[in-house]
């Protein structure tokens, strides 16, 4: 039995099409519905979590709570908070199923060494049928031509064809000048309905096509996930695919699944989990995974609410402006303040493939920018403009263009906007501080 039939005999089960249909009508319900549901939801995993997990039932005994003591939603920030560092000492205590009965999962391990996390099948299908759920609603049917740029093939394997989800795999580590002939002959031969992976990869991919002079490859639909979308990075795969790029925002731990709308904000998926946003951070309790709860989790990432109603569509989930990246992609100045979001700084910038800022000390930022041809002295002086309008002009910045390959990833690949050395060299204690980072757990 291949891997890949394994992999679609898990995932599109006879039972894919009935929770695609349940789905279905988590999205026609209105607010007060979905509020009414989140807190049945939120109760059954609390209780289940107390009653069998020996690291909750500690844990929340620390705290002087009791089965009794959560009633509601409402009473949800009596309820201590967990980080990566509670699962990974834990992580034997969290899972209550059997043994032989859940799979393992990896965070990308950007923050440090990739954390595990156990996901039974229950949470295996449900994500599955999310995102199958959104695709569909965007035009892209199962069974549809795609081409996977994800990273599942490394640097020595160039391509591989899924028969059963109808997906050609290319490798995301060979883009590039010597190679791209061979991604715009597979993607003209095959003639795919939708590209999916990285955004970094999406780009690399349209810039090293347009450097070739073709003009343009029809793929109609794009779905990214997994790393932070930039501006920059839309206009490039849409001018050059000619499609339309939709994004999914989620974690490997399954908190948490924010879509891209149209109108390009994002909403939360219906009932996957419930959401706390905070300033620097964002607390979940993912509703997915029974066997391995994970209540009011934090995740450091940064989201902007559309309090304001900025962009309208019929979703009932809450409204969200941006996604601006995780709170580690921040800078520190000699005086201690913090400057984040820096995403935002780039939003105009122009031929510029890549931008990376690396910070070692407090005094200097090195900015590595893998250029465009037409990069010239104003793009250079308006990335300066971009970075003192935020971090005032107390920090040394120093420009170097590099080629795509010297950007620094991930252990999985991913691209990074900000590498932040402060930490490794001791001197980010204040700033996590500042950060609400590693609360101390009673």
């Amino acid at each position: 039995m291949s891997k890949y039939f394994t992999n679609y005999f898990a995932r599109h089960s006879l039972l894919l099409k009935k929770t695609l249909e349940k789905l279905q009508d988590y999205y026609l319900f209105d607010a007060k519905k979905l509020r009414e549901l989140s807190n049945e939801l939120f109760m059954k995993q609390f209780n289940y979590a107390f009653k069998n997990s020996s690291f909750y039932h500690n844990l929340y005994s620390q705290y002087g709570l009791n089965i009794n003591s959560i009633k509601s939603l409402d009473d949800i920030t009596l309820i201590p908070v967990i980080q990566k560092k509670d699962i990974k000492y834990n992580i034997h205590d969290i899972y209550t199923g059997l043994k032989l009965f859940y799979s393992k999962g990896q965070t990308s391990g950007t923050t440090g060494s990739p954390l595990t996390v156990y996901r039974d099948y229950n949470s295996i299908l449900l994500e599955n049928a999310y995102q199958w759920h959104y695709r569909i609603r965007k035009g892209y049917q199962p069974r549809d031509r795609a081409i996977s740029l994800s990273g599942k093939l490394l640097k020595d394997q160039l391509k591989s064809f899924d028969p059963y989800l109808n997906i050609l795999y290319l490798s995301g580590y060979n883009i590039n000048a010597d190679e791209i002939g061979f991604y715009i002959k597979e993607i003209e031969k095959f003639k795919p309905k939708a590209v999916i992976g990285y955004p970094s990869s999406l780009s690399a991919l349209a810039v090293e096509i347009s450097k070739k002079a073709v003009l343009s490859v029809k793929i109609p639909l794009a779905f990214t996930s997994s790393e932070n979308l930039y501006d920059f990075q839309t206009e490039k795969i849409e001018k050059v695919f000619n499609c339309r790029v939709h994004d999914w925002y989620g974690n490997a731990e399954r908190t948490i699944a924010l879509e891209q709308c149209d109108a390009g904000g994002y909403h939360e998926a219906p009932l996957y989990s419930y959401n706390e946003f905070e300033e620097n951070r964002i607390i979940t309790t993912g509703f997915i995974n029974k066997h391995f709860p994970l209540i009011r989790y934090q995740v450091d990432d940064l989201i902007s609410l559309d309090d304001h109603g900025q962009h309208i569509c019929n979703m009932h989930t809450r409204k969200i402006k941006s996604i601006d990246g995780r709170a580690q992609d921040y800078v520190v100045l000699c005086d201690g303040s913090i400057v984040n979001r820096l995403n935002q700084a780039f939003k105009n910038i122009r031929n510029v493939q890549f931008i990376q800022l690396i910070q070692n000390d407090c005094s200097k930022i090195f900015v590595n920018v893998v250029p465009e041809i037409g990069f010239n002295l104003e793009d250079h002086d308006q990335i300066f403009d971009s970075i003192y309008s935020r971090s005032g002009e107390s920090i040394k910045l120093e420009v170097n263009t590099i080629e795509e390959k010297d950007i620094v990833r991930s252990d999985s690949g991913k691209y990074l906007l900000v590498v932040n050395n402060l930490k490794k060299n001791g001197k980010a204690s204040a700033q996590r501080q500042a950060l609400n980072w590693d609360p101390p757990l009673k």
